[in-house]
């Protein structure tokens, strides 16, 4: 550069006094200041995060049925990739640490299947997460937040079907028999695609039966 090392370090110490460099640990050179706060913003960028009320590890529901099999698909698909799954209760979401930790950038937020009964909770997750940007899938579904993605059952396309396929075996008269009568979403789809198959059918639309489940005495 044609200048005496003096000017160098002349220079080095205006710009590390004005915060533009700074020196690294073991004191052997500077670093441009914005370089080290970058790593830190990304520190995250390598984990997914799953948010769940689940008390077992979601991994155990790989082979099974049950709603949480597609948790452990995200698992297993995330050690695949070479990234890192972080599975956190919701009491996250009231002490704050959810939010420091989307502010840290992760790869992605996923919302179990067991969050969609605290619905107050699962919009919540799914809006702080979206504010900074952060990939959101929730598995499941609950009024309010179908602007994100979501794994979820077509309720009245199967309600439908399966009518239909009753009514193609000579079934003239079938009978809904729920074990909830609540204002739900689910309920009211498959009772939409009931009646739709039946409509066109051109017989008796049943009115349901609820027969709730016994409780299980422990």
């Amino acid at each position: 550069l044609d200048v005496s090392r003096g000017t160098v370090r002349t220079a080095l110490r205006h710009l590390e006094k004005n915060g533009l460099v700074r020196s690294i640990e073991n004191g052997r050179g500077r670093i441009v200041a914005g370089e080290e706060k970058q790593k830190s913003v990304n520190s995250m960028g390598k984990f997914f995060v799953i948010l769940s009320n689940l008390a077992e590890n979601p991994a155990k529901y790989a082979e099974s049925h049950a709603m949480w099999s597609v948790e452990a698909g995200a698992i297993d698909r995330c050690n695949r990739m070479s990234y890192h799954s972080m599975v956190l209760n919701t009491s996250c979401l009231r002490d704050g640490y959810f939010s420091e930790i989307v502010r840290n950038s992760p790869a992605g937020v996923i919302l179990s299947n067991n969050m969609i009964s605290s619905a107050d909770l699962c919009r919540q997750a799914a809006s702080e997460a979206s504010r900074m940007d952060i990939p959101v899938v929730i598995n499941g579904d609950c009024e309010g937040i179908e602007r994100f993605d979501r794994v979820i059952s077509d309720h009245a396309e199967g309600s439908y079907l399966l009518t239909k396929r009753l009514i193609s075996r000579g079934c003239r008269r079938i009978l809904r028999i729920w074990s909830f009568s609540g204002d739900v979403y689910w309920l009211r789809d498959r009772n939409s695609g009931y009646e739709k198959a039946v409509s066109e059918s051109g017989i008796e639309i049943l009115p349901p039966c609820c027969c709730p489940r016994p409780h299980r005495s422990r």
